[in-house]
């Protein structure tokens, strides 16, 4: 049995048609991409008179399965929100020959941006001792939020740069 199969399929290989080689092309020589990772910090933005339902509604949304409602306080006097985003930008080299190409990265731009928003609860009146109180202990979320950047950031880094050393560049298609 195992003879007529390797028979089959011997002689279905002798009568396909020969595949057609990818032209080779001799990509040029790149130097190694330029990369850069900046931190974007946004100015902390300030909401004051902040409904009590649009505080819970943000909270539990940011704190999947801690309900504002389950926490220890009755009313939410601040709330202190830290978005971080990826922007990346890229610029890459290509040189074709008929089908073929070679692709290249000449350069990658990383860009973390931290975008923080205070909310203050519309029951402490701006300037009252509540109000600061509350901006102050929201600042400490903020100041946290910063730590954690400033440690990612460079471990980023040194992540992003071993990929890019890895890539055989150019490469060819």
């Amino acid at each position: 049995m195992r003879v007529i199969a390797a028979t089959i399929i011997l002689f279905i290989l002798a009568l396909a048609p020969e595949a057609q080689a990818q032209p080779r092309i001799q990509c040029p020589t790149m130097d190694a991409p330029i990369f850069n990772l900046n931190v974007d910090n946004r100015p902390v933005r300030i909401i004051p008179n902040a409904d009590q339902n649009r505080m819970r509604q943000l909270y539990t949304r940011h704190n999947p399965g801690r309900a504002a409602g389950l926490t220890s306080h009755h009313s939410i006097g601040g709330l202190h929100h830290g978005e971080i985003t990826l922007r990346t930008q890229f610029n890459m080299l290509q040189a074709t020959q008929g089908s073929a190409a070679c692709l290249g990265l000449q350069s990658l731009d990383m860009t973390l941006v931290y975008d923080p928003i205070i909310y203050i609860s519309s029951d402490r009146p701006r300037g009252s001792c509540e109000y600061n109180a509350a901006l102050e202990h929201e600042y400490k979320h903020h100041n946290t939020d910063l730590l954690v950047l400033r440690q990612a950031a460079p471990l980023l880094r040194a992540a992003a740069q071993r990929s890019i050393s890895s890539l055989r560049l150019p490469l060819q298609t």
